[in-house]
């Protein structure tokens, strides 16, 4: 616990300074049960007054806060006027223009200080069954049924543990993964992104939500042409690719299929599948593809959450296969923001065989970021909205079922803008594209949680 002393020259909130005053006051104990850094590293601590203003100068501070700090203690002066006390953990990411917290993505916890007596301790606690319901005047969120109600008389109870929260423990693979597949251990992590605001409000990332998954695999790379025509060759498969046009400029001319007798393009991946030969293909396999979940959990890097699936970089250019059209040879829909260098030379234009190589994530997933953008299970709707709207807290495997004409792609690609390489980036589909193509998943547990 973070020392006493500390925390009263730190926060300030001690108000008043006579010493025969400062005997009553409160002891506030704040805890959480979320694990640290991933749910937060900024704690916003107030204490407010009947009217439901700040009750003094000095009791508004936010600060720093690691695993080692929680649970923490701080004195209230009795006479600061304050009869509430809130605190809000969040990521520094969400820090608004402000300096305060922005985003529903936070812990929140609001409670009624009682009579002080002396010294008289009290306890906070900010549960993880509350991440995304903040408090709303009186309101604050009940941990045992994730909803609001009126704010409680704080008492001195136990703290939390900082990590203990069910769904944080990492759940292995019921069996070991194939050796093209990777074991995606199951967990719990937010899904979308306060500030990946997207192109439009239809693919913004901003409505963050905390899902729980339960273990899966996935392939290690994408489907390539070479597989497909071994499906059709063996007869597990019945539909084909689209094929391309002679015209390289034409709106299938980068489709790499060619034909099933033909071995030229196999190490590609390919790409001209329409959703339902995707979801065909990887059936063949005996797979499926994977929900927009399992793709961003995946992309993140599991629970690390990282910007990109390599890390934090954000060099996209040099580190995947995005942006790469063919410049003056291209047709309307290429882009091409990566395809220069500083030595006046251009990168290859299209996917790679392989992708690249710094395209990794510690799970060993490659090309998430880039080369050619894949399906994921899920229909597409904005974040908020229809399937998402209503998503009980927190959200257990969730996928998006719903007949809307669309289905959610992610990832980047050759073709792509280098926003796309982001892991929380979404776009949708509607049919087949040259850019567009996919990976396989499989559930990997025996039972549910």
């Amino acid at each position: 616990m973070k020392s006493l002393g500390t925390l009263f020259a730190l926060l300030g909130l001690t108000a008043c300074q006579d010493p025969a005053s400062a005997r009553d006051q409160w002891l506030i104990t704040i805890s959480t049960d979320g694990a640290l850094p991933q749910f937060g590293n900024r704690l916003l601590v107030e204490a407010i007054d009947e009217e439901g203003t700040i009750a003094c100068d000095a009791c508004r501070r936010t600060f720093g806060v690691s695993a080692t700090d929680l649970p923490l203690s701080f004195g209230l002066s009795a006479t600061s006027g304050a009869s509430r006390v809130r605190a809000r953990l969040y990521r520094a990411g969400q820090t608004g223009p402000d300096g305060f917290p922005g985003g529903a993505g936070l812990i929140d916890g609001l409670g009624r200080l009682p009579e002080a007596r002396g010294v008289t301790p009290v306890a906070l606690p900010l549960s993880l069954n509350c991440f995304g319901l903040a408090s709303d005047g009186d309101q604050t969120c009940a941990p045992e049924t994730g909803t609001l109600v009126p704010s409680p008389l704080l008492a001195d109870d136990l703290p939390l543990d900082v990590g203990s929260w069910w769904g944080l423990a990492s759940v292995p693979c019921a069996t070991d993964a194939p050796d093209d597949m990777a074991c995606i251990e199951g967990g719990a992590f937010i899904r979308g992104n306060y500030d990946d605001f997207g192109p439009s409000p239809l693919l913004s990332g901003e409505k963050e939500r905390l899902v729980v998954l339960s273990p899966f695999v996935l392939e290690r790379d994408e489907v390539t042409v070479g597989e497909v025509r071994a499906l059709l060759q063996s007869g597990a498969l019945d539909v084909e690719p689209i094929l391309p046009d002679p015209d390289p400029r034409g709106p299938t001319g980068t489709c790499t299929y060619l034909g099933t007798d033909d071995p030229t393009n196999d190490a590609l991946p390919v790409n001209c599948v329409p959703f339902g030969t995707a979801v065909s293909i990887c059936q063949a396999l005996g797979r499926r593809l994977p929900t927009e979940a399992e793709w961003e959990f995946a992309a993140g890097q599991r629970t690390l959450e990282s910007p990109f699936p390599w890390g934090s970089d954000p060099e996209a250019c040099d580190l995947a296969i995005v942006g790469v059209g063919r410049l003056e040879e291209a047709y309307f829909a290429e882009t091409t923001p990566c395809r220069g260098q500083a030595d006046g030379q251009l990168r290859p234009w299209g996917m790679q065989p392989g992708g690249d190589p710094d395209d990794v994530t510690a799970q060993g997933i490659r090309n998430l970021g880039g080369n050619v953008t894949e399906f994921s299970s899920d229909a597409f709707e904005p974040y908020g909205e229809g399937c998402h709207a209503d998503l009980p807290r927190p959200a257990i495997d969730p996928v998006c079922v719903a007949n809307t004409g669309r289905v959610v792609a992610r990832g980047g690609s050759w073709n792509s803008t280098v926003r796309l390489a982001r892991s929380t980036s979404r776009q949708y589909a509607s049919g087949w594209s040259p850019s567009l193509g996919l990976r396989c998943a499989a559930s990997a547990t025996t039972q549910k949680r």
